[in-house]
């Protein structure tokens, strides 16, 4: 399933004397715990998990 490019806030980050732009994407999947359909934004990993569902520490 491929997710659509929309236009999101990017996080400009100072790595070693240079910017190194992360940009976050809308990731449309069904979550693994509850079975639902949603829509969550996330930097470049493919989420698993819904907000409601997803583990502490993430």
């Amino acid at each position: 399933m491929r997710s659509q490019e929309q236009k999101v806030d990017n996080k400009e980050v100072y790595v070693k004397a240079h910017i190194r732009a992360i940009r976050q994407r809308v990731y449309r999947f069904v979550c693994k715990e509850c079975q639902i359909v949603v829509e969550r934004i996330c930097y470049p990993s493919r989420p698993v998990f819904c907000e409601r569902c997803r583990p502490n520490g993430s």
